[in-house]
């Protein structure tokens, strides 16, 4: 479905990543004690813990490009105590280490060889290169999951596209109603079973809203479906 991930644009990818780091940076700064206590939009999970959640990940994704034989599982249950402990940190730390891991994922992106390398992500097997756009998506959705004004709109239109790539890949699986996606730029697919729906938007809007992040009245067509919450 879609561009083969070998051709992410690496260079590209790390402006992204730098911009939605900045943003996501800039938009917590403020956060209080309290704020950071309070509810996420991801259910059982407070500012905190999505906190937690990203430097974990950009830990492990930074693990995965320096050393080969490293496998990413987005399931891992045994990573829950990590984040709660992390989770218990106060502000300013979870603010230094969403801010330290971003740089360092970013330190380790400039030293990869080869991003054709295989890498082991869940149940597949892909290039290197596939963690770059992970990387994006975690930043995003959730950015989006700390409820603190972010929207997609502001997201680069190229970016997008990748992201809506990536959206419509995990759902490859999906059993739900079935969606014929028509978006700004021309990406085209149908995931789900039965008569599919069609819906439009730029591509942007669409990845949020079939990750569960945004309502049906964002995109064109939706008539009130709403999406589960993707990871």
């Amino acid at each position: 479905m879609g561009r083969p991930w070998a051709e992410i644009p690496i260079e590209q990818m790390r402006v992204w990543l730098q911009n939605a780091t900045q943003r996501l940076l800039g938009d917590s700064i403020g956060l209080t004690e309290d704020q950071w206590r309070a509810p996420a939009k991801l259910p059982g999970w407070s500012r905190a813990h999505v906190a937690a959640h990203l430097t974990r990940d950009a830990r492990i994704f930074r693990e995965i490009l320096l050393i080969p034989e490293l496998a990413w599982t987005a399931d891992d249950p045994h990573s829950l105590p990590e984040i709660e402990e992390g989770a218990d940190q106060p502000a300013l730390r979870l603010q230094e280490e969403l801010d330290q891991t971003a740089a360092q994922f970013s330190a380790a992106v400039a030293e990869v060889p080869s991003w054709s390398r295989p890498v082991q992500i869940a149940a597949g097997v892909y290039p290197l290169s596939l963690i770059t756009l992970v990387r994006l998506h975690e930043l995003l959705i959730h950015h989006l999951d700390l409820d603190v004004g972010f929207t997609p709109d502001p997201i680069a239109p190229e970016a997008a596209s990748w992201l809506l790539e990536f959206a419509l890949f995990h759902m490859r699986g999906y059993a739900g109603p079935a969606i014929q996606v028509s978006s700004a730029s021309g990406i085209r697919a149908v995931v789900g079973r039965g008569e599919p729906l069609p819906v439009g938007g730029t591509d942007a809007r669409l990845w949020a809203w079939l990750c569960g992040r945004i309502g049906p009245e964002w995109v064109e067509g939706a008539y009130g479906l709403a999406l589960p919450l993707l990871p």
